[in-house]
């Protein structure tokens, strides 16, 4: 199962550029009780980042909180969320 944007509570992102590399720090809380984020998983596809974290039965090693950071690719314009899509960055003009 993957989760959903509209999901999320406290969902956070941060971009960051180092040395004109752009990462994206992205963290939450998985807003169900019973399932746990277990990974990220990207994909670029033509011009868009996909991100979709995974999530399984809880377990005592894992949690539904989330804190990861990606790597920007120089040819990605946009970033999204899920399998739904849902938009959380876009390119301001690299």
């Amino acid at each position: 199962m993957v989760l959903e944007y509209a999901d999320v509570q406290n969902f956070a992102l941060t971009e960051k550029v180092s040395e004109g590399v752009t990462s994206l720090q992205v963290s939450g809380l998985a807003f169900h009780s019973a399932l746990a984020v277990e990974r990220m998983v990207t994909e670029v596809q033509a011009d868009t980042l996909c991100m979709k974290l995974v999530l399984v039965p809880a377990r005592r090693e894992l949690s539904g909180s989330f804190n990861y950071t990606v790597r920007v690719p120089e040819t990605v314009r946009c970033v999204v969320f899920g399998n739904r899509r849902h938009v959380v960055w876009r390119s301001t003009g690299r």
